[in-house]
């Protein structure tokens, strides 16, 4: 059986001074034939969290369905944003996204990486982790997060990097 779920989100972007407006129609298609994937309409996929490698973009790649990552700067780890002392208010929805015991995980996996990001030092740590994203093949859209219009030119690099194939990411050890 074949399952289609479907969302519609309008998106207002800036660079450069220039206004941009995103219509995108998000579709996902999971087949449930395997184990359920995942009740959501966008995936959770970064350097450091792989778990679509193994199941739904081989789903996804099957069917010829583009994927829509999301959280692929992991709440600005893969920005270089935090230490193993950094630590979240009650507020946060970081503290639980990323406990104390998973951001000292995360950053010992991403002290494995540092050849990798010394080796493409012109870019940012973001940009390479936006890269690795949308360098999957079941990749088609990436949603990260963005405060500034900083943030937003950086982001847009990104689909330049073209040049860095999925292969060369570092993988998970």
């Amino acid at each position: 059986t074949l399952v289609v779920k479907y969302s519609v989100a309008i998106f207002n972007a800036t660079s450069s001074g220039n206004r941009f407006t995103f219509l995108l129609i998000i579709l996902i298609f999971v087949d449930f034939s395997s184990q359920p994937i995942s009740g959501q309409d966008k995936v959770r996929y970064n350097l450091l969290e792989r778990e679509a490698e193994r199941v739904l973009f081989p789903i996804a790649k099957r069917y010829g369905i583009g994927v829509i990552v999301r959280i692929p700067i992991l709440f600005g780890l893969l920005a270089g944003k935090f230490t193993r002392e950094s630590r979240f208010g009650d507020d946060d929805h970081r503290r639980f996204n990323l406990s104390p015991d998973l951001l000292e995980k995360y950053l010992n996996q991403l002290d494995k990486m540092k050849e990798f990001f010394e080796k493409h030092k012109e870019y940012t740590m973001a940009q390479l982790s936006l890269r690795f994203c949308l360098s999957h093949p079941a990749t088609h859209v990436v949603i990260p997060g963005m405060k500034t219009s900083k943030q937003v030119d950086e982001n847009i690099v990104a689909s330049d990097l073209d040049f860095i194939k999925f292969e060369e990411f570092p993988e998970l050890t």
